[in-house]
């Protein structure tokens, strides 16, 4: 049976998904919509609030990861570049929840045994999307 997993899409046109690592702890994008009261003296003693953009927060993803995989040296790339990469969580029953975000972290806590631990977090950018491998 498959587990919880992180994939990065490495390839456009057909779109690739690869593993990143096997999640420890599964973290699903939330949304919020921030408000701002906006009342003023002349408003007759009743508050206004203004709303703001919606936000679908940061993400920190910890996991086990293979030893010599690329993928890893591709995330911490994008920390150092700032550019945008498209993950997706795929969930056991084959819910996926997929995103554009921007790294903010990346950490390879050193442990002793043979597994690979990686942690990471990420800023989503833009609106995450809900749907199910085919």
């Amino acid at each position: 049976s498959q587990k919880t997993r992180l994939e990065l899409q490495t390839a456009i046109g057909p779109i690739v998904w690869t593993h990143v690592i096997e999640l420890t702890v599964v973290p699903i994008p939330d949304l919020s919509r921030p408000t701002v009261d906006v009342t003023t003296l002349d408003d007759d003693w009743v508050r206004h609030a203004a709303t703001g953009v919606v936000d679908a927060g940061a993400l920190e993803f910890t996991g086990l990861a293979l030893s010599a995989d690329p993928i890893r040296e591709q995330i911490r790339d994008a920390l150092i570049s700032g550019d945008t990469l498209t993950m997706r969580v795929v969930l056991v029953d084959g819910e996926t929840h997929t995103f554009e975000a921007i790294v903010t972290s990346y950490k390879k806590p050193v442990a002793a045994g043979d597994k690979v631990r990686l942690s990471f977090g990420v800023r989503i950018d833009g609106e995450p999307i809900v749907g199910n491998i085919a």
